[in-house]
């Protein structure tokens, strides 16, 4: 029993050094996207097509590993999931409630891989 448990946690321990190496990657796409406006409508394809590569890999993401995105706007915030960055005034959402995601979270199963960096309204 306790050789099963230890081969079980070393599968997890693998499985989620894998999740954090791909969402280091997904980082850099929506990095790549906020420093980039496209202009032309060439420019617009380019990007379309690479914002359809990241949701290629997501879903690849999910489905494979089982690593999902933690949802966050409108949520009520939970520091068990979330880092909040600061609090502001937002007369859309209830106090405690996130307002703005600066950063994806990302859990495996029930499993925090990493936290969601959030704005909370006050």
């Amino acid at each position: 029993m306790r050789l099963f448990a230890i081969v079980a946690l070393a599968g997890f321990r693998a499985h989620k050094q894998v999740a954090t190496k791909f969402i280091q990657m997904l980082d850099l796409f929506d990095n790549a996207f906020s420093a980039v406006t496209p202009k032309t409508d060439e420019e617009k394809e380019i990007a379309a097509a690479f914002k359809g590569t990241k949701e290629d890999m997501l879903k690849s993401f999910e489905d494979g590993l089982g690593v999902k995105t933690l949802e966050t706007i409108g949520k009520e915030y939970d520091a068990n999931f979330h880092e909040a960055l600061y609090s502001m005034p937002d007369p859309e959402y209830e106090p405690g409630f996130i307002c703005q995601q600066m950063q994806c979270g990302y859990v495996l199963g029930d499993i925090l891989v990493r936290p969601a960096m959030v704005v909370v309204s006050e």
